[in-house]
Protein backbone atom coordinates (compact mmCIF):
# COMPACT_ATOMS: atom_id res chain seq x y z
CA UNK A 1 0.00 0.00 0.00
CA UNK A 2 1.38 3.20 -0.93
CA UNK A 3 0.16 6.42 1.05
CA UNK A 4 0.77 10.20 -0.36
CA UNK A 5 2.68 12.97 1.92
CA UNK A 6 -0.56 13.82 3.46
CA UNK A 7 -2.05 10.35 4.47
CA UNK A 8 1.49 9.29 5.79
CA UNK A 9 1.36 12.36 8.27
CA UNK A 10 -1.65 10.79 9.92
CA UNK A 11 -1.19 7.26 9.68
CA UNK A 12 -1.22 5.62 12.92
CA UNK A 13 -0.37 2.07 12.29
CA UNK A 14 0.03 -0.92 9.90
CA UNK A 15 -0.03 -4.19 10.48
CA UNK A 16 1.48 -6.82 7.71
CA UNK A 17 -0.72 -9.94 8.72
CA UNK A 18 0.38 -12.22 6.14
CA UNK A 19 1.28 -12.21 2.30
CA UNK A 20 -2.32 -11.87 1.76
CA UNK A 21 -3.65 -9.19 4.13
CA UNK A 22 -2.92 -5.96 5.59
CA UNK A 23 -4.45 -3.00 7.57
CA UNK A 24 -3.33 0.37 7.74
CA UNK A 25 -5.06 2.74 10.16
CA UNK A 26 -5.39 6.42 10.07
CA UNK A 27 -6.49 9.95 12.20
CA UNK A 28 -9.09 11.46 10.24
CA UNK A 29 -11.48 14.51 11.50
CA UNK A 30 -14.73 12.64 12.84
CA UNK A 31 -13.72 8.89 12.82
CA UNK A 32 -10.36 7.32 12.18
CA UNK A 33 -9.93 5.45 8.79
CA UNK A 34 -8.70 1.79 8.92
CA UNK A 35 -8.09 0.13 5.03
CA UNK A 36 -8.21 -3.54 4.73
CA UNK A 37 -5.76 -4.43 1.87
CA UNK A 38 -6.59 -8.20 0.29
CA UNK A 39 -5.38 -10.70 -2.30
CA UNK A 40 -7.92 -12.88 -1.95
CA UNK A 41 -6.69 -16.63 -3.26
CA UNK A 42 -7.77 -17.22 -6.99
CA UNK A 43 -10.77 -19.04 -8.39
CA UNK A 44 -9.01 -21.94 -9.27
CA UNK A 45 -7.82 -22.29 -5.23
CA UNK A 46 -8.96 -24.59 -2.99
CA UNK A 47 -12.60 -24.36 -0.98
CA UNK A 48 -9.67 -24.66 2.21
CA UNK A 49 -7.47 -21.96 0.75
CA UNK A 50 -10.19 -19.75 0.23
CA UNK A 51 -12.19 -20.42 3.74
CA UNK A 52 -9.40 -19.78 5.65
CA UNK A 53 -9.20 -16.43 3.83
CA UNK A 54 -12.31 -15.24 4.29
CA UNK A 55 -12.24 -16.80 8.05
CA UNK A 56 -9.00 -14.77 8.66
CA UNK A 57 -10.71 -11.53 7.19
CA UNK A 58 -13.89 -11.48 8.80
CA UNK A 59 -11.90 -12.05 12.31
CA UNK A 60 -9.90 -8.96 11.16
CA UNK A 61 -12.49 -6.54 10.18
CA UNK A 62 -14.44 -7.57 13.65
CA UNK A 63 -11.49 -6.53 15.54
CA UNK A 64 -10.82 -3.18 14.24
CA UNK A 65 -12.06 -0.49 16.32
CA UNK A 66 -16.48 -0.02 15.57
CA UNK A 67 -16.21 3.69 15.51
CA UNK A 68 -13.45 3.41 12.45
CA UNK A 69 -14.45 4.26 8.99
CA UNK A 70 -13.76 0.40 7.39
CA UNK A 71 -12.64 0.48 3.57
CA UNK A 72 -11.97 -3.07 2.21
CA UNK A 73 -9.44 -2.60 -0.89
CA UNK A 74 -7.98 -5.09 -2.86
CA UNK A 75 -8.05 -7.87 -5.29
CA UNK A 76 -11.02 -10.25 -4.14
CA UNK A 77 -10.43 -12.61 -7.82
CA UNK A 78 -14.42 -11.78 -7.87
CA UNK A 79 -16.72 -11.44 -10.46
CA UNK A 80 -19.93 -10.46 -8.95
CA UNK A 81 -22.21 -10.77 -12.23
CA UNK A 82 -24.55 -8.59 -13.72
CA UNK A 83 -27.55 -7.41 -11.58
CA UNK A 84 -26.28 -8.50 -7.83
CA UNK A 85 -27.56 -7.06 -5.11
CA UNK A 86 -24.59 -5.53 -3.91
CA UNK A 87 -23.38 -3.71 -7.47
CA UNK A 88 -25.81 -4.12 -9.39
CA UNK A 89 -23.68 -2.57 -12.63
CA UNK A 90 -21.23 -5.11 -12.53
CA UNK A 91 -20.75 -7.21 -15.21
CA UNK A 92 -20.13 -10.99 -16.87
CA UNK A 93 -21.52 -13.87 -14.35
CA UNK A 94 -20.50 -14.66 -11.16
CA UNK A 95 -17.69 -17.04 -10.05
CA UNK A 96 -17.39 -19.03 -6.23
CA UNK A 97 -15.44 -15.93 -5.32
CA UNK A 98 -17.91 -13.74 -6.74
CA UNK A 99 -20.28 -15.82 -4.81
CA UNK A 100 -18.12 -15.48 -1.39
CA UNK A 101 -17.85 -11.71 -1.64
CA UNK A 102 -21.56 -11.69 -2.17
CA UNK A 103 -21.56 -13.67 1.45
CA UNK A 104 -19.41 -11.88 3.20
CA UNK A 105 -20.82 -8.57 1.82
CA UNK A 106 -24.09 -9.30 3.11
CA UNK A 107 -23.33 -10.54 6.80
CA UNK A 108 -21.08 -7.62 6.74
CA UNK A 109 -23.11 -4.70 4.97
CA UNK A 110 -20.72 -4.25 2.54
CA UNK A 111 -21.12 -2.77 -0.83
CA UNK A 112 -19.01 -3.05 -4.34
CA UNK A 113 -18.39 0.35 -4.87
CA UNK A 114 -16.48 0.02 -8.29
CA UNK A 115 -20.08 -1.27 -9.46
CA UNK A 116 -22.78 0.69 -8.15
CA UNK A 117 -22.68 3.01 -11.16
CA UNK A 118 -23.40 2.35 -14.49
CA UNK A 119 -20.28 2.88 -16.69
CA UNK A 120 -18.14 3.02 -20.01
CA UNK A 121 -17.38 -0.45 -21.02
CA UNK A 122 -13.86 0.52 -20.89
CA UNK A 123 -14.18 1.46 -17.50
CA UNK A 124 -15.82 -1.97 -16.51
CA UNK A 125 -12.92 -4.09 -16.59
CA UNK A 126 -9.92 -4.14 -14.13
CA UNK A 127 -7.35 -6.30 -16.27
CA UNK A 128 -6.56 -6.79 -19.70
CA UNK A 129 -4.55 -9.76 -21.40
CA UNK A 130 -0.98 -8.75 -23.20
CA UNK A 131 -2.56 -9.14 -26.86
CA UNK A 132 -5.95 -7.48 -26.00
CA UNK A 133 -8.12 -10.23 -26.56
CA UNK A 134 -9.36 -11.22 -22.55
CA UNK A 135 -10.64 -8.74 -20.44
CA UNK A 136 -11.31 -9.54 -16.49
CA UNK A 137 -14.74 -7.83 -15.21
CA UNK A 138 -15.77 -7.24 -11.86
Amino acid sequence: MILDKALSKSLLGYNPINKRIMTVRSAASLHNLSIVQGYAPTNVATDSEKDAFNRQLEQITNQLPARDIIILSGDWNAKLGKGNPIGKHALGTMNDNGERLLNYARINSVLATNCLVPRHARRTYTWKSFDGAYRGVS
